[in-house]
C-alpha cells in the first residue's frame, strides 16, 4: 500500500503536495511566500525545478526498493 503525506484541514485531507503547499502559503499569516508577483514566480520556478529534478530519481528508488522486490525481482543490488 502506498503512503503519501496528508494535511488534514477541517475534515478534508489534502494529499497533493503542490496544492497543499499553495494552500499553506495562502491560509496562514504571516505568509510563507512572497506576496509580490515576482517573488511568487521565483517560488513557483524553484518548486518546478525541484519537482522535475527529483521526480525521476525518487520514482526509480521506489521502484527498485519496493516494486521490484515485490514482483520477485532483484531488489537493491543494482543500485550504486
Amino acid at each position: 500500500m502506498a503512503r503519501v503525506p496528508v494535511l488534514a484541514v477541517d475534515g478534508e485531507n489534502l494529499d497533493h503536495a503542490k496544492l497543499t503547499m499553495d494552500y499553506l502559503v495562502e491560509a496562514y499569516e504571516p505568509r510563507l511566500a512572497p506576496a509580490d508577483a515576482g517573488g511568487w514566480y521565483d517560488v513557483q520556478a524553484w518548486a518546478n525545478i525541484l519537482d522535475a529534478g527529483l521526480r525521476t530519481p525518487v520514482s526509480l528508488l521506489g521502484w527498485n526498493t519496493v516494486t521490484l522486490p515485490a514482483m520477485g525481482g532483484g531488489g537493491t543490488q543494482g543500485i550504486q
